[in-house]
């Protein structure tokens, strides 16, 4: 018994081994780990047969265990390397890209928006500097404040871009 637990713990260690390389980019490949496996498998197939019918159904049990979290690890594999690429295996880096483009000229848009703001401001104030803070002042900076609400409104919140998926 205490030899099946030896060669369990020796192949659960194996296993950990395994799951922890990846290829030199962190990752593992499929092909690696099914290199792996068959070594794994070639490793069991030279150690003797075990005495005990027990000790061969719990190692029976633990290769089946181990398949299963093999299994796991490679369907989140594929599902990592999915997210980096679409679905016809291209990356959507253009995508990425795209949006970043809309982004930055959105930016622009805000600062021409705010500049042309101030411009505004200035004129109002160079209007009413005869009478700072009078009525007619105060409409006029809150008309100037809210045309650029609603053009920032319109900058930031434009009705037909979709941020990307």
């Amino acid at each position: 018994m205490r030899r099946t637990t030896a060669r369990s713990a020796s192949l659960c260690c194996g296993l950990a081994v395994l799951l922890g390389c990846g290829d030199g980019a962190g990752q593992a490949t499929g092909s690696g780990i099914e290199e792996r496996v068959v070594a794994i498998e070639g490793r069991l197939a030279s150690v003797p047969a075990a005495d005990d019918r027990n000790d061969l159904a719990d190692m029976r049990a633990d290769i089946r265990s181990l398949e299963g979290r093999l299994a796991a690890l490679e369907s989140k594999v594929i599902g990592l390397s999915g997210l980096a690429r679409g679905v016809d295996g291209t990356t959507n880096t253009g995508e990425r890209s795209r949006w970043r483009d809309e982004r930055s000229a959105r930016r622009g848009k805000l600062r021409e928006v705010t500049a042309e703001y101030r411009q505004r401001l200035g004129e109002v104030r160079a209007q009413y500097a005869d009478d700072p803070g009078s009525p007619e002042e105060q409409e006029a900076i809150h008309e100037v404040l809210e045309w650029y609400r609603q053009e920032r409104r319109t900058v930031l919140h434009p009705p037909d871009v979709a941020p990307p998926e």
